[in-house]
């Protein structure tokens, strides 16, 4: 389900406090997980076999079109480090020795995969810059630094790609933004630099307000995403607008959570869907779509499938059809529908998602949906043709391991509190060794229903058919996706 990768911290600048078991565990000190270091004599010297692991696995993997990020600053860059929350966070002192750094960097990139691959190779610069937390630079000073990162590039990789850091907070307030991606935009345009894609991060985290929920529904943020790509395709036309972080973070009860069950499933198809309809969406980097458990001798790998992994995999087999995202139905204001029609000479996708803003009013609908015959391109079905799965919260694994867990009484209390709360396992239990053995030991029947969730069955509801339109009358339950297929 990837094609394509993104790589932050690339070059180091690493905060110590952050490589668990991973690579920094290898190194002395955490400067020296950089590519770049000073030698005694004040010259700069490179550590390019660090790349074996950061980058050529991929490459052998058959990843071409990567994203390299330039994010965190190699400490010897920096005449006076400083950390914040993910790294260093200091500029170079000398600009200089960035070009030329990046300049060898891309040196090294074309000696090692070729020509032809690193001119294929895409570079993003900073990582949520928009704060100015993850890198102390005057909006000047940032322009000075791209000019300089386009330079290096393109003199050695003239084909590769360049855009700026995937913005969060200030998407539609960027004249309040101390790193403002629109005058970066205005800049470049301004003197012929590179300006290839725009990307964002997005993470749901809905609060609550009162009787209200805030930050809470897809179309609202979707909307929000629409109008920073416009801006910004005024300036470039044709720009590529890209998700570059995408998902949730937490619940509207302020606890963590992906929701990896079919409340997830449901925000994230609406999401999709809004983005789609705006099209402003042209990549889609996500998270695991597993959830990896551990392993046995007779499975191999424990794997459960969370709900975004559900969604792509079905949008993976529509990949090649015409999208035409319907009008949404009319609903209460509390849960939204959203509605597309995914179709192509051999199959059509009729994909319904219905997300409620408050999770804790819940709805069960008949809703309707009619289609003009003209659009389906494989023609409307025949009366018993269509064929149905649903992610809902009573067919969901996570709905029943939390079951498993509560009898076990090694639920946590804030899970056991909201019946319709699900997280990863290691979340929502008070002994994830035990947690983790009864998933092994269950895990027999938890493949049977991830199996059964994504096998077509039979449409047992009403359907309608005459010469210019037919129309699907179904129940759908809120916090779900449906998808018709035919």
């Amino acid at each position: 389900m990837a094609d394509y990768l993104t790589t932050p911290r690339l070059l180091g600048g690493w905060h110590p406090d952050k490589g668990g078991k991973g690579e920094l565990s290898q190194h002395k000190t955490v400067a020296d997980a950089d590519l770049v270091y000073r030698k005694a004599d004040g010259s700069l010297t490179y550590r390019w076999n660090l790349l074996d692991l950061r980058l050529t696995r991929f490459v052998k993997m058959g990843y071409t079109n990567l994203t390299l990020v330039l994010d965190q600053i190699p400490y010897c860059l920096a005449e006076r480090p400083h950390l914040e929350k993910y790294g260093q966070a200091t500029p170079p002192s000398d600009m200089r020795e960035w070009y030329v750094f990046i300049r060898d960097l891309c040196r090294e990139l074309e000696r090692r995969y070729g020509t032809k691959a690193a001119n294929g190779f895409r570079f993003r610069l900073g990582t949520e810059l928009g704060s100015g937390k993850r890198i102390a630079l005057s909006q000047g000073q940032l322009h000075e630094m791209y000019g300089l990162t386009h330079k290096a590039i393109k003199g050695v990789l003239p084909d590769a790609k360049l855009g700026p850091w995937n913005e969060a907070g200030f998407k539609n307030n960027q004249e309040q933004a101390p790193l403002n991606v629109l005058g970066l935009a205005q800049y470049a345009k301004a003197n012929d630099l590179a300006f290839d894609f725009a990307s964002v991060s997005s993470y749901s985290i809905p609060k609550l307000r009162g009787d209200s929920v805030a930050n809470s529904s897809p179309e609202q943020k979707a909307d929000s995403d629409a109008r920073y790509f416009r801006a910004l395709r005024e300036v470039f036309p044709g720009l590529s607008a890209e998700y570059h972080e995408f998902g949730i973070l937490n619940s509207q009860y302020n606890i963590v959570t992906s929701e990896p069950g079919a409340r997830g499933g449901a925000y994230r198809a609406h999401y999709l869907l809004s983005m789609l309809e705006h099209h402003s969406i042209d990549r889609l980097y996500h998270w695991d779509v597993f959830e990896r458990i551990g392993e046995d001798k007779h499975h191999g790998p424990i794997m459960l499938l969370r709900s975004n992994g559900w969604l792509y995999s079905i949008l993976e087999q529509a990949a090649e059809g015409k999208l035409y995202v319907l009008k949404g139905n009319a609903h209460d204001g509390n849960t939204l529908y959203k509605s597309a029609l995914i179709t192509s000479p051999k199959k059509s996708f009729l994909i319904v998602s219905a997300f409620t803003v408050d999770r804790r009013k819940q709805s069960e609908e008949e809703i309707t949906i009619t289609l003009p015959a003209a659009i389906v391109e494989n023609g409307p079905p025949r009366n018993g043709a269509v064929e149905y799965v649903a992610l809902t919260p009573k067919r969901e694994i996570y709905q029943a391991i939390k079951s498993v867990l509560a009898k076990a009484n090694i639920l946590k209390p804030e899970f056991a509190k909201h019946n319709d709360l699900v997280a990863k396992v290691k979340l929502m239990t008070t002994d994830y060794t035990k947690a983790r053995k009864m998933v092994k030991d269950n895990y027999a029947i938890y493949l049977e229903q991830m199996e059964k969730s994504l096998t077509l069955t039979s449409f047992d509801s009403r359907m309608k058919i005459d010469k210019n339109t037919f129309s699907l009358t179904y129940p759908i339950t809120s916090d779900s996706v449906y998808v018709f297929v035919w």
